[in-house]
């Protein structure tokens, strides 16, 4: 068994089943991050909706300017999550 830094790397066939193993964690981990994003994004796209109807009912500048600015995360959120999902990368979208 060779050890380099801090692990210990070994040619037995437990070490294949625990690398295998690491990478099953890693696509679950993968999993877990991309709904912690889509939860991200619907929550902003919700916050974006509470604020631009509180701005409907009481249209004053300080509550246009909030609602503005939590409508555009809103929807850089959203379009950072459909090329995601889609894997359209078109220029216009990355650059917004």
């Amino acid at each position: 068994m060779a050890c380099l830094g801090h692990i210990a790397y070994s040619k037995s066939p437990t070490a294949a089943v625990s690398f295998n193993n690491l990478r099953t964690r890693s696509g679950q981990m993968t999993a877990v991050l991309q709904a912690i994003q889509d939860v991200v994004c619907v929550a902003f796209l919700a916050l974006s909706i509470l604020t631009a109807s509180r701005w409907v009912r009481q249209r004053d500048a300080s509550t246009g300017l909030l609602a503005l600015a939590i409508g555009s995360l809103g929807l850089v959120t959203l379009i950072g999550r459909f090329t995601a999902h889609t894997g359209i990368t078109n220029a216009v979208l990355v650059d917004v």
